[in-house]
């Protein structure tokens, strides 16, 4: 049977992206031996089989990416890119909280965009560009597959972007989501003149990254009245403040509480 190495988060760090690794693990038992590489042990060369490319997973989170992103730029693999836009983690791998990060920063961003990607970094650490317009055109994603030999993403709608930027071919796969032996049906039609609210439900672990303060906000505009938003998920503590200053003005957000697959 064929070993795969297989670099993620794992069980029990709080990221859907450890859960997601679960689901792959259970779904190829028996088909292939799957060596689950933990974040922390990614660097670990004799962590790895290496009889296959090894597969990262990258998202935007330094304490469950950190080491993978470097690894993955050490090592040839297959990125599984969670996230489009990951300079949230790339400040993390360069401690930003100790001297000298801006002298490496600026390195990155020039040796990853060129000139433009060097003048950006100064403005950014010079707060003259905010941090939302520097990932609009430098969002990271070709730092993580600069050393890759393709890419797969769960977003159909970036899998063209992903390729133009980092020059290789993207695929598309759909995130493995259990199905259960017993399913409901669900009536998902309503009428276009309906007074019925459209149900939106946002799960799993919340931090900034997911935009659930964004999406608050949009709701507060009387132009989406017909929306109401279930949040059913595990915040970060400054997720969860922003979550409570808008259920506490009323209206159409509830927050449920961490909820398991089974109970959406």
């Amino acid at each position: 049977m064929e070993t795969v190495d297989w670099v993620s988060p794992l069980r029990p760090d709080r990221t859907d992206i450890a859960e997601y690794t679960e689901r792959v693990r259970t779904a190829l038992a028996g088909v292939i031996d799957f060596n689950a590489i933990g974040n922390g042990n990614a660097m670990r060369m004799a962590s790895y089989v290496r009889k296959s490319p090894p597969f990262f997973n990258i998202g935007n989170d330094g304490r469950f990416h950190g080491s993978s992103l470097m690894a993955c730029r050490s090592i040839s693999g297959i990125i599984v890119a969670h996230d489009y836009y990951i300079q949230e983690l790339i400040l993390s791998c360069i401690e930003i909280e100790k001297e000298g990060w801006e002298n490496r920063y600026i390195d990155i961003m020039l040796k990853t965009y060129g000139r433009d990607g060097e003048i950006a970094a100064r403005e950014y650490i010079l707060g003259n560009l905010s941090f939302d317009c520097l990932i609009k055109e430098f969002p990271g994603i070709e730092y993580a597959t600069d050393n890759s030999l393709c890419v797969i993403t769960h977003n159909p709608a970036l899998a063209d972007e992903i390729s133009r930027r980092s020059g290789l071919f993207c695929g598309v796969l759909p995130l493995p989501f259990p199905v259960y032996d017993e399913e409901v049906s669900i009536d998902t039609e309503l009428s276009q003149h309906s007074s019925a609210p459209k149900e939106l439900l946002v799960f799993g672990y919340l931090n900034k990254n997911r935009q659930i303060e964004a999406i608050c906000d949009l709701l507060s505009d009387p132009r989406f009245s017909r929306f109401r938003l279930n949040i059913a998920g595990a915040p970060t503590l400054d997720v969860q403040a922003s979550i409570n200053r808008h259920v506490s003005k009323g209206g159409r957000i509830a927050d449920h509480g961490f909820l398991p697959e089974n109970e959406l």
